[in-house]
């Protein structure tokens, strides 16, 4: 039995069979798609290959990606970052330093949801 992880790069449905791309290499199995097979899903795979040089699906599952999620500092400096880039992109030439952070509050309120 062998094993290959990795984010799904395409998915093939047929009737009563399927396929799920992953690193370049297709993997085959039967029956209906499992639901959670979509593209960008990192899956875990246990396969066979068959008498005909297939590479037959034992058991696939979703597996938790290796990036830890962003603490809440992280993800506030990210938003007033942002939230400043954006106010200066769309700002007219002629904007003060202080209607320029006026608007990336907006902005920051925007992307917050407030």
């Amino acid at each position: 039995m062998n094993n290959e992880m990795g984010a799904i790069e395409a998915v093939s449905e047929k009737e009563n069979k399927y396929g799920i791309l992953i690193r370049g290499k297709w993997f085959n199995g039967l029956g209906k798609l499992p639901m959670f097979a979509k593209k960008g899903t990192m899956v875990t795979i246990k396969y066979f290959i068959d008498d005909k040089q297939i590479n037959c699906i034992r058991d696939i599952r979703v597996t938790e990606p290796a990036i830890k999620p962003i603490d809440s500092k992280t993800q506030e400096s990210i938003i007033r970052s942002v939230s400043l880039k954006c106010a200066a992109q769309i700002a007219p030439p002629n904007t003060t330093p202080e209607q320029l952070i006026e608007l990336a509050k907006r902005l920051e309120n925007y992307l917050r949801g407030v």
